[in-house]
């Protein structure tokens, strides 16, 4: 079997066994109601299990512990533990093996005793797609260089691969997609934090800790500006050969790669895929593996409500965010970290300067009436024409801006892909073949103007949220970032710590969640809440920091005990419910195969 063969079956061999192991593989290219029809059928059996378990425990006066993992659609490690009385606790595994791991991706390592294999290429992708904690996180890609590829980056380095390694290149997404963005962004609303660089920086760290978890070691050379010039013209050269070689292959793996290598050609072409970093790869006699990094994957699960009954105190809290910096090693000097507890006032003024930056200043929490600015007064048809107009979308204006909107189908080029999978999924919609969205049941398009009161009520929902930030974990961090010319290297930094906090707060038992909305909205207003509250503390050098630009917030992190089944979410509110209904409502996202993001060298 020459390599291309045997690459194709690898990649084959890989995805099947993913897909038929646990729910993690069952979600794997799921749709969003396929999704939803898993996790009403695992949370009905754990309730159901639970239930027998109770019985149990009333007959014998003692607790009884259950796997609730199916609640959680994950694959081990949520532990439930069923009271006599009735009550049921939740807690997870810990995994100790975590926090060494990552002290080791700093360790030197003198050289390697051979390549990395493909198949530990192929476990990382997976580990990394399935790391982020972010519902809308962008995998990045790996290309593993061979040939001329390897050799214009060999060249763009000025360094070579060491003997006995493998060239692993890491690419990136031009810009990042997210809800938010595709509700806000087709009225001319951008937001960006960078987090294009941000996950540039969780999917490498989560590359890197599956291979040392895997015994294979790896050197990371972040891209310059011109060496990414020079390995994206390679690029150009290299994937149409790759191309050619899986044109006259049968089967539907050949096909498969043919349209993974057509698609990242056109993505390069129009720049957005972008080289990042070059990994040098290789195995290492004597380097112990740590299976329980794939059982901490596949028990990863974010939450967006913590127990109530939890808590972190002061010296915890220092403790953990120390170790997690400690476990960044030398990007941690692009990172600094505010912490608040839950009765801190910061946390609650987050959360109202994203409700003020949607509804407006001075707007009623209530009803969000009563505003003066806000996003919300720009979600409107005539922001809608004119970002058309500005992106090069024709228009056939009729009787006005607002005519039009009633009667002309939304552009699809504007129809943002996670918006437009919310639009689809509860049946509603369906797209015809040119991308325009259509009504299920009478076929007639989706129209600007509804679009529009769409893209309303999506926002909205966002902003009955925002007012629950400073209750819904008992710690809140916000990750600053180092900004001018190393704004990009330090957001980049910024993802590798969110990667290492995430996993960090799973290993030892803590559910913990990352936000880049927060700093979507209200970058400027947070900035001002944490210089204020800093001043105030007498923290004067951080305070000035702030204020000058020095250091900007990149993103937020919550973190707390899990959610019980019993545990009351915004008790004595008309919004009141328990933990198994707000695990209904907060779902876990399904994901793509991990093999559609790896590039395998063909020869």
């Amino acid at each position: 079997m020459n390599k291309l063969h045997e690459a194709l079956r690898a990649l084959d061999d890989f995805s099947s066994a993913q897909r038929a192991r646990g729910r993690l593989g069952r979600l794997i290219g799921a749709t969003l109601p396929q999704r939803d029809a898993l996790l009403a059928e695992e949370l009905a059996a754990v309730m159901e299990t639970a239930e027998r378990a109770g019985e149990i425990a009333r007959k014998f006066g003692a607790p009884i512990e259950i796997d609730g993992s199916g609640a959680s659609l994950t694959d081990g490690g949520d532990i439930w533990q069923i009271h006599p009385g009735g009550f049921i606790d939740r807690g997870y595994k810990t995994y100790p093996h975590f926090a060494r791991l990552a002290a080791r991706l700093h360790q030197n390592i003198p050289g390697f005793d051979g390549p990395a294999p493909l198949d530990a290429l192929l476990l990382a992708g997976f580990h990394a797609l399935w790391s982020p904690s972010a519902t809308n996180w962008q995998p990045g890609r790996m290309v593993i260089a061979g040939g001329g590829l390897l050799t214009s980056i060999e060249q763009a380095l000025g360094e070579e691969c060491p003997d006995n390694g493998t060239a692993v290149l890491l690419l990136r997404r031009d810009h990042y997609e997210s809800l938010l963005g595709d509700v806000l962004g087709p009225f001319g609303i951008a937001v960006t934090a960078l987090e294009e660089f941000v996950d540039d920086g969780i999917y490498c760290q989560a590359v890197r800790s599956s291979l040392m978890a895997q015994g294979i070691a790896s050197a990371e050379r972040p891209l310059k500006p011109d060496q990414v010039a020079a390995i994206s013209a390679a690029l150009r050269v290299e994937l149409p050969r790759r191309l050619t070689l899986v044109e006259a292959e049968p089967g539907a793996a050949a096909k498969r790669e043919r349209d993974k290598l057509a698609e990242l050609h056109s993505m390069v072409q129009a720049g957005k895929a972008i080289p990042s970093a070059v990994l040098w790869c290789g195995k290492v006699n004597g380097l112990p593996s740590e299976s329980a990094f794939d059982d901490l994957v596949r028990a990863r699960v974010t939450q967006r409500v913590a127990s109530p009954r939890g808590s972190l105190d002061g010296k915890r809290t220092l403790q953990f965010i120390s170790e997690a910096l400690q476990l960044l090693g030398p990007d941690g000097r692009y990172i600094r970290v505010a912490a608040y507890r839950k009765d801190d006032p910061e946390p609650g003024r987050i959360g109202e300067s994203m409700f003020h930056a949607l509804y407006g200043a001075g707007a009623d929490p209530q009803s969000g009436q009563g505003g003066d600015g806000g996003f919300l007064t720009r979600i409107n048809v005539s922001s809608l024409a004119e970002t058309a107009r500005a992106r090069g979308v024709p228009l056939k204006l009729q009787n006005g801006t607002e005519e039009w909107a009633k009667i002309n189908p939304m552009p699809a080029p504007l129809i943002g892909k996670y918006i437009r999978e919310r639009l689809i999924r509860d049946g509603v919609y369906s797209a015809a073949a040119d991308g325009t969205l259509v009504n299920s049941r009478t076929g007639k398009p989706l129209t600007a103007a509804h679009f529009t009161r769409q893209a309303r009520s999506l926002a909205t929902t966002f902003g009955t949220f925002f007012l629950k930030f400073q209750n819904t974990h008992p710690l809140s961090l916000v990750v600053l970032r180092r900004t001018g010319l190393v704004s990009a290297m330090a957001a980049r930094a910024a993802g590798k710590f969110a990667f290492v906090l995430s996993f960090l707060a799973r290993a030892q038992g803590y559910a913990g969640i990352v936000k880049s909305g927060p700093v979507d909205l209200a970058g400027e207003a947070i900035t001002s809440i944490l210089a204020h509250g800093m001043t105030t503390r007498g923290d004067h050098g951080m305070a000035q920091a702030l204020l000058s630009g020095e250091i900007t917030p990149a993103l937020t992190f919550q973190m707390g005990m899990p959610l019980a089944p019993g545990d009351l979410v915004d008790e004595g509110t008309p919004q009141q419910h328990d933990g198994v209904e707000e695990r209904r409502r907060d779902k876990r996202p399904p994901r793509e195969d991990s093999i559609l993001h790896i590039f395998p060298a063909l020869d």
